[in-house]
């Protein structure tokens, strides 16, 4: 009999909101979660992961103008995904007004039983889920963050691959906007600190607290780290996603450092009555519990080959690949096709370019 998977306790949440300014052209008619990749929505495929990852339980969050297009296409994935899969899942979507991601898990606290993932609704490619949620679930933790590490091993795909973006930049590649520079322990798996590369080249700080240094004097800094915005929480996180601090806020990495995991200490949570409920003692020791802080898994290798389809860049991208992939196994017919770096003369070349039936193309000279 096959083993349940560690999935099966989890709701997966996904961000799956209508709009994208990187996809405005195509959002103004298409909310981002169904523009196609190979004929299959963004969420079709990421539907597909989780639930061959062995989630039970999903609840899509979409605006309210989105909502309507996203609940139909939903009933209509997972009901092609029970035949494939033989899976019977339960789905929910959720229509909320334009706030900040910490509002909107708030109000989902009614609607989730225990811990669960967030996932964002653009989260492409291989992603071992099962994995992910062991680490989750191997000690009591606010908090688990996913982190890629695109240059491990031979499943260095995603980041490393694609890094040739339209127009002609051959330097940012899908990950450019998330990369981060992070403080971590790798003896107990905590996430000490982070920042985005693009925030710190900007000049903005990078701050650690002086009071995690006493228990985490053998860190380490890496900067090669690439946050996916995959996240497994705590049913705990509720008890604090509706205070004021946190109102209008972003679910993000800054956010959990440095608001979440200091407002859970401040709040009047019978979790935290006891010797140091009034002090501040665990500034100096840091003496507090796993289950209040945040940790983190890098994700690496070939159960790990995916990426952020956030941009157009990244969709062409993303179809060429599935194009290459079709035509390997012979189930794909592509008319008046280019794939590849193609070139024209001595002045132009097309990169990584997939061009279909009735497209034209204006070709510009390096």
């Amino acid at each position: 009999m096959e083993e349940e998977s560690p999935c099966s306790s989890f709701t997966a949440v996904i961000m799956a909101g209508g709009n994208s300014n990187n996809f405005s052209f195509l959002t103004d008619t298409v909310p981002k979660p169904l523009i196609k990749l190979s004929g299959k929505s963004i969420l079709h495929h990421l539907l597909h992961n989780l639930l061959s990852a062995g989630f039970k339980e999903l609840a899509i969050v979409t605006n309210k103008q989105a909502y309507s297009q996203v609940e139909e296409h939903a009933k209509h994935c997972v009901s092609l995904l029970n035949e494939e899969l033989s899976v019977q899942p339960s789905v929910s979507v959720y229509p909320v007004e334009d706030q900040g991601t910490t509002d909107i898990l708030n109000g989902l606290s009614s609607s989730v039983a225990g811990d669960f993932v967030v996932v964002p609704c653009d989260l492409y490619g291989p992603f071992d889920f099962r994995t992910f949620v062991n680490e989750h679930s191997r000690s009591a933790r606010l908090c688990t963050i996913a982190l890629l590490d695109p240059t491990h091993g031979a499943g260095s795909t995603g980041a490393t691959s694609m890094n040739v973006c339209l127009g002609g930049n051959d330097y940012e590649d899908w990950s450019y906007k998330y990369k981060v520079v992070t403080t971590l322990n790798e003896h107990n798996g905590r996430i000490l600190g982070l920042v985005q590369q693009v925030a710190l080249d900007n000049g903005d700080p990078y701050e650690l607290y002086k009071w995690h240094f006493s228990r985490n004097q053998k860190c380490i800094l890496r900067r090669n780290l690439v946050d996916l915005h995959v996240y497994a929480f705590s049913r705990l996180v509720f008890d604090v996603t509706s205070n004021e601090q946190l109102l209008n806020s972003s679910i993000r990495v800054g956010c959990l450092l440095s608001l979440l995991v200091p407002t859970i200490k401040h709040s009047p949570c019978s979790l935290f009555i006891g010797p140091h409920s009034t002090d501040r003692t665990w500034k100096l020791s840091d003496a507090d519990d796993d289950e209040h802080k945040v940790h983190y898994f890098v994700a690496s290798g070939d159960n790990f080959k995916c990426c952020r389809i956030n941009s157009v860049d990244t969709l062409y991208w993303a179809n060429m690949q599935l194009c290459r992939k079709g035509v390997k196994k012979g189930k794909v017919s592509i008319k008046n096709a280019v794939l590849g770096n193609v070139d024209l003369n001595d002045t132009s070349e097309i990169k990584n370019s997939v061009i279909g039936e009735c497209g034209v193309f204006e070709i510009s000279s390096k």
